[in-house]
């Protein structure tokens, strides 16, 4: 599972894969000053109020102060989430479905990927599988927006099956 965060309120959160009260994994809060856990949010799988399974990504805690996430199963379609905590309320907001081979949010199973706010500010990440060849995906996500981007649909001859965290060079690129 990921990295814990320390949010600007000065907490940590963060994510375990398995267990939470429906066995899909949660969301917690760990206050360092009270020592007190908060279990944020018990994953419920494919449907329910918190669709999505299997965290393995860590949070980013974007410009807007948001911290975003991704799970690798779970949602509509069992391919994974992205969703957002807000740290100065807790409140889960879910944000989309990964829809595997076709439809608006290509890519399925970011699988240990964390997110990346760019120096442009949108997030950026990939997905182990999905997009139009199955091979996994690069996408963009415009959080002011809220637009899901396709950038790049891995094929083979250009790689296939990324794993791994995405970095921002000193001359812009990932």
């Amino acid at each position: 599972c990921g990295s814990l965060i320390q949010a600007s309120n000065g907490k940590l959160y963060g994510m375990v894969t398995y267990g939470g009260a429906n066995g899909y994994g949660a969301i917690f809060c760990y206050n360092i000053l009270t020592s007190s856990f908060t279990d944020i949010v018990d994953f419920t799988g494919t449907t329910g109020s918190y669709p999505g399974s299997y965290p393995t990504s860590s949070f980013i805690q974007a410009a807007n102060g948001l911290l975003y996430g991704l799970t690798d199963g779970g949602g509509a379609n069992d391919y994974g989430t992205m969703f957002s905590i807000d740290p100065s309320t807790n409140t889960y907001a879910h944000i989309f479905d990964f829809t595997g081979v076709s439809g608006s949010y290509l890519g399925a199973y970011p699988n240990g990927e964390s997110l990346l706010q760019a120096s442009n500010g949108l997030l950026y990440g990939t997905a182990s599988y999905g997009g139009a060849n199955g091979y996994g995906v690069l996408f963009s996500f415009n959080i002011s927006g809220s637009v899901f981007t396709d950038l790049i649909d891995f094929d083979g001859t250009n790689g296939n099956l990324p794993t791994g965290n995405l970095i921002q060079a000193s001359n812009d690129s990932l």
